[in-house]
């Protein structure tokens, strides 16, 4: 009886407990920072928590998350469009980490290989552009790119000026 008791409990206690944000430390546009360093944002059922790591002025061709994160280097650069469809450009960090895959925020790969080249990006294809759920002003292209060992969510951080999305910003997940 003591055993169900406190099988029950612990089940209870995992259903109440909240997910965790995923980190994400981010490059974007000096202007945009404020907006959402430190800040929580919602985008397809995931909550994101922004660090702002490196800022930028004006809008640059290219927009690249630097070394926030051990395993993979992205790069989004379609610095002004009109499509709700940008592309992502990712590279692995380490040669022992080769990418394998890049998903959409479906979790529908957009790209799939082998692909260990450390000095130049991988053109995945399309990311989606939408509106995020909890900033009306943000629009973010998120997807994730696999390596031989882990996950690694990535995602454009995009505003709307007149009828063209600005690129804002880059972030990687925190690992």
């Amino acid at each position: 009886m003591r055993i169900i008791f406190t099988a029950a409990a612990a089940a209870a206690l995992m259903i109440g407990t909240p997910a965790l944000a995923k980190d994400m430390h981010c490059n974007v546009n000096k202007d945009f920072a404020p907006m959402i360093d430190g800040k929580e944002v919602k985008s397809g059922g995931t909550t994101y928590k922004f660090k702002v790591k490196d800022t930028f002025k004006g809008v640059p061709d290219s927009v690249s998350t630097s070394d926030y994160n051990g395993f993979v280097n992205i790069k989004f650069g379609a610095e002004r469009t009109t499509s709700k469809s940008v592309n992502v450009q990712v590279r692995p960090r380490k040669s022992s980490e080769c990418l394998n895959g890049v998903y959409d925020d479906n979790k529908k790969q957009i790209w799939g290989g082998a692909y260990c080249d450390t000095s130049n990006h991988k053109k995945a294809s399309s990311l989606t552009l939408r509106k995020s759920d909890s900033n009306p002003a943000l629009y973010i292209a998120a997807g994730a790119a696999t390596t031989t060992s882990k996950q690694n969510h990535l995602m454009g951080l995009y505003t709307l000026q007149g009828s063209e999305y600005v690129l804002s910003g880059a972030c990687v997940e925190n690992k």
